[in-house]
């Protein structure tokens, strides 16, 4: 490699050189741990963030897989034009309703003896099975069955709630979910027990 030295004498390129050559060396333990304590500070902040997104998440994928077992209920009673139920899953079947114990996921059927319990003798097949949730789910309050009439109305003329939270529920990462006598179904955020 060639220098042109235009008015540079000899000793002054040296000196540039090796001011360049410190700056290539590294980092300096001071820099190094300056950024050690500013990493661990931000993994300090943000994994409990992280864990409550995770929590709210799960949450809201429970919620959101029980809202639409309900409005597939209500809208397959109005097409077919017979009662459907949705009904709590009992652990390990995937054709007994069990009680209202929400936790082991719920059954989709056709209601046509109107009982709430299903029977492949009395209602016919299954129209839709929901495994176990992720996580750990607890149902603090819900009834042992939800059915809908022809109209898509609910059949009990009383709205119907049933309210969820996850195992280590914090603030607001609870679910109460209402059910009116005309069918709809929301589902809100509710403080945890």
């Amino acid at each position: 490699m060639q220098f042109i030295l235009l008015g540079i004498n000899r000793p002054q390129v040296f000196a540039i050189e090796s001011i360049e050559m410190n700056r290539l060396r590294g980092f300096t333990l001071i820099e190094l741990m300056v950024t050690l304590a500013a990493g661990i500070i931000l993994l300090a902040v943000g994994i409990p963030a992280f864990t409550t997104m995770m929590a709210n998440n799960q949450s809201a994928a429970y919620a959101n897989d029980l809202v639409m077992a309900l409005n597939l209920a209500r809208s397959e009673a109005v097409k077919r034009k017979v009662p459907i139920a949705v009904c709590a899953r009992k652990a390990d079947s995937d054709d007994e309703c069990d009680g209202n114990n929400w936790q082991n996921g719920w059954l989709l059927f056709t209601d046509i003896n109107t009982d709430g319990d299903y029977t492949l003798a009395n209602d016919g097949p299954l129209l839709r099975v929901w495994g176990v949730p992720g996580g750990t789910m607890t149902v603090l309050a819900a009834p042992d069955f939800v059915r809908f009439t022809v109209n898509g109305e609910l059949d009990n003329a009383n709205p119907l709630s049933i309210t969820t939270e996850l195992a280590h529920c914090t603030g607001q990462q609870g679910r109460a979910f209402t059910i009116t006598a005309t069918g709809y179904v929301s589902v809100a955020r509710a403080a945890c027990n």
